[in-house]
């Protein structure tokens, strides 16, 4: 099963709801700004040093006790969108048990820019998924800045509507995985939304942290996913979030991490034990996404927007270089693991690979990271197949200036969806086949 590893949208910047007057034009590169040029330290400080520098304002709490430390257990049932509630129960000192029901609310859920560059009156698609080389699912929002998902069974080539909560008003889906060929999970603003049927229907799943935004997810098994995101910090505008399910997204339960951890934009397990976290920090959980530990990066690191585990113990990550939008030659930021995240080291990227923030990999050694075109030319494409150690550039579909999502079901056999100048398309290409076949996607 392929990851589905797209760009997680900029968990810095500010609310842009496509209902809302921007300008900001079709396809535009990710704001994500964070990045670092020293020596060996952690991404969560190399984060707080230079956003400081640059004004951005992002600060790292004192605290560093870890979420989740006791013992009650928590659910929650929420309502895309809304507001839900919680349940905790603790045992008392003579063995009974206590129950309170607390609000979660989700109305102040950070906003962000959708990776596919959606404004008022475009709609995007931001992410896919292909659990199988025939069955895909792509999520979004529609030019009125409503949530969309749309289903393909012939691999990309022809797509439906999905059908989404009726009852509830579902914003920007930013991502979506499969735990298999039926189970589905997608997430965004406030918002987790899960699917038995392959992605046809869909209902509100359960978000147990309140006013988080869901940026990725992954499904390494038929049960097992995990979701990271953000919430607003009293330290500073974001703090990171991870959540986990071990029943194909039914339930989530927080996970333990450090408080001062900043925004998280995307995630992959190689199993359903072994996970990586990035965004403004490196984060790797060794059982099933339960606990979390911070990461470090021998010669340092940027921002990482996207994650893939192509094995149980060997994980990539890249993110976009913001000095790229002048300089072409700059390459993107990336890191690789080969020893469960034991340890990471950089990965090189070649030149024009300055926006790569879409990630994904059909098989051990072979992947494919893909971005917006910083010049609305055709957007940048570039594969592996030595599990990441060099990247070479490879054609992308003629015509797409933004590669917003990125799924890869088997060896040679990619979904895209992205931008196509204003309009949404998705494009397709299977082994032996000589080019992409790019087509439009349904109501966006």
């Amino acid at each position: 099963m392929a990851d589905d590893v797209h760009g997680a949208p900029d968990p810095e910047a500010p609310h842009s709801d496509p209902s809302a007057t921007s300008g900001e034009p079709a396809g535009s590169p990710s704001k994500w700004r964070l990045w670092n040029r020293f020596g060996l330290f952690t991404v969560v400080v190399v984060a707080l040093v230079l956003l400081l520098a640059a004004g951005i304002g992002v600060e790292v709490s004192g605290s560093l006790s870890p979420t989740g430390g006791d013992s009650s257990s928590t659910t929650s049932t929420t309502a895309a969108g809304g507001s839900g509630s919680t349940t905790t129960t603790e045992g008392g000192s003579s063995g009974g048990s206590t129950t309170t029901t607390t609000t979660l609310p989700q109305n102040n859920a950070p906003g962000v820019p959708g990776t596919a560059g959606a404004y008022p009156g475009h709609g995007a698609y931001d992410a896919v998924a292909c659990p199988l080389s025939t069955r895909c699912v792509a999520v979004g929002v529609d030019d009125t800045g409503a949530g969309v998902a749309a289903t393909s069974g012939d691999g990309g080539n022809t797509w439906v509507d999905a059908s989404l909560p009726a009852a509830t008003s579902v914003p920007e889906l930013d991502t979506v995985a499969c735990a298999d060929a039926d189970h589905c999970v997608a997430g965004g603003r406030g918002t987790l939304l899960i699917s038995s049927d392959g992605g046809n229907t869909w209902a509100p799943a359960l978000l147990p942290v309140a006013d988080t935004t869901v940026l990725d997810v992954t499904c390494a098994s038929a049960t097992f996913c995990v979701a990271v995101g953000i919430s607003p910090s009293t330290a500073g505008p974001y703090s990171g979030q991870i959540v986990y399910s071990t029943d194909a997204g039914q339930d989530w339960t927080e996970g333990s991490y450090l408080h001062s951890t900043l925004g998280l934009g995307s995630v992959a397990c190689g199993s359903p034990t072994f996970c990586v976290a990035v965004g403004a920090a490196i984060l790797t959980s060794d059982d099933g996404g339960v606990t979390w530990q911070p990461g470090t990066v021998a010669g340092g690191t940027g921002a990482l927007r996207a994650v893939a585990c192509p094995t149980t113990t060997e994980c990539i990550a890249v993110g976009p270089n913001p000095a790229g939008q002048a300089d072409s030659s700059v390459p993107a930021f990336g890191i690789v693991t080969s020893d469960g995240g034991q340890t990471f080291q950089p990965a090189t990227f070649p030149a024009g690979a300055a926006t790569l923030d879409v990630l994904s990999c059909s098989g051990p050694t072979q992947c494919y990271a893909g971005g917006p075109s910083p010049t609305q030319g055709t957007a940048p494409l570039f594969v592996t197949s030595d599990g990441g150690s060099t990247w070479a550039a490879t054609p992308a579909p003629s015509g797409v200036t933004t590669i917003a999502g990125l799924a890869c079901p088997s060896a040679g056999q990619c979904v895209l969806v992205g931008k196509q100048g204003t309009q949404p398309v998705v494009s397709v290409t299977s082994a032996g086949a000589p080019s992409w076949a790019t087509n439009a996607l349904p109501n966006s």
